[in-house]
């Protein structure tokens, strides 16, 4: 499934593919972890600022990345995270 990324945003708002929040392999962890990338578009996000951001433990953000690998939404390294 294709997530197209304008990048020349004007309006502050994101676009976000019914399909991938009906997708009922992801937790609601996953869920949120996606929407705060895909309202990241034109920036790196690296896996510290996930941290930050969502206030939690370390292990809930590498099973959110991990999930989303596996579903095939997302490629990560050891710092950064690509959306695909």
């Amino acid at each position: 499934m294709p997530i197209f990324i304008n990048k020349k945003r004007v309006n502050p708002y994101s676009q976000i593919e019914n399909a991938m929040i009906n997708d009922i392999r992801l937790t609601q962890d996953c869920v949120g972890v996606m929407t705060y990338l895909l309202s990241r578009q034109n920036e790196h996000v690296s896996k510290s600022d996930l941290y930050e951001r969502f206030n939690t433990d370390y292990f809930s953000i590498i099973d959110s990345i991990e999930m989303l690998k596996v579903c095939g939404y997302i490629d990560s390294n050891e710092d950064y995270i690509t959306i695909k």
